[in-house]
């Protein structure tokens, strides 16, 4: 005979396992748009980290061809882009990361950056 208790603690256990656990329900109110911004992302990343000159600098590299560069004052997202000779990631205000025969930062208006890994 099964108990009361074991009986409620198995459905329990069954309909927890029916819910997708990466994806809790949204507080009322939440947009659609909110939502998917918060949702954790179902591509590949990876992170590193360089010494840039004077500027520190975390990356995340995501699957779906964006670099998130983030410095000390802010964050920026970079788009994967042409590059024969390597890997380079940009943006439209001239901001780069490229890794070729070495690494380099290039922030918008600044002279570029030798990177070396930390």
């Amino acid at each position: 005979m099964i108990r009361p208790a074991a009986t409620a603690l198995f459905a329990f256990l069954l309909a927890a396992c029916g819910r997708d656990s990466a994806s809790p329900a949204a507080p009322a109110g939440t947009s659609a748009t909110a939502q998917a911004a918060n949702a954790p992302s179902e591509h590949f990343s990876r992170n590193e980290f360089y010494q840039c000159g004077d500027v520190p600098l975390s990356l995340e590299y995501r699957g779906d061809g964006t670099l998130t560069m983030m410095l000390e004052d802010r964050i920026i997202v970079l788009q994967a882009v042409a590059d024969s000779a390597g890997v380079a990631f940009a943006d439209a205000d001239g901001n780069q990361f490229r890794k070729q025969e070495g690494v380099e930062l290039i922030l918008a208006g600044q002279s570029p950056r030798v990177c070396t890994p930390i």
